[in-house]
């Protein structure tokens, strides 16, 4: 991962036992090599969001779906539009909407929103070595 070096926006669930953050977003979001990384993060959202299908196995998957709210897809809407906007159209009007403030000024609970760049780099990278001595 340490060879991507173009834009990269990751995001993830406090929440999702699938993949969990610290394991695989988080982690994955250190390697990264670009020196435009985004983390956004949601609460209170598991693995899928959307309504759960039929099936043998329906307790098992209804555990894993999030019904999908408003306030999710906003978040989805808002991001891709800052992300792609800022890096695909070179518009650095975009730029305030990929921070924290502006994650936090659109945050819904339940399903709050955290939106961090590569200036958290040295507290993820601390709080992996905790995980992992």
């Amino acid at each position: 991962m340490s060879t991507v070096t173009v834009p990269v926006l990751l995001a993830a669930s406090v929440d999702d036992i699938v993949t969990p953050a610290l394991l695989e977003q988080v982690q994955s979001f250190t390697w990264v090599g670009s020196e435009h990384r985004y983390l956004a993060m949601a609460e209170d959202v598991t693995h899928v969001v959307g309504e759960p299908q039929g099936g043998g196995v329906q307790a098992l998957i209804s555990s894993l779906v999030s019904p999908a709210p408003t306030a999710l897809v906003n978040y989805d809407k808002a991001l891709a539009l800052s992300f792609f906007g800022r890096f695909l159209t070179n518009d650095p009007s975009m730029e305030p909407f990929l921070h924290g403030t502006y994650a936090r000024q659109i945050s819904q609970s339940p399903f709050d929103l955290y939106l961090a760049g590569s200036e958290i780099l040295p507290e993820l990278e601390a709080l992996l070595q905790q995980q992992n001595p």
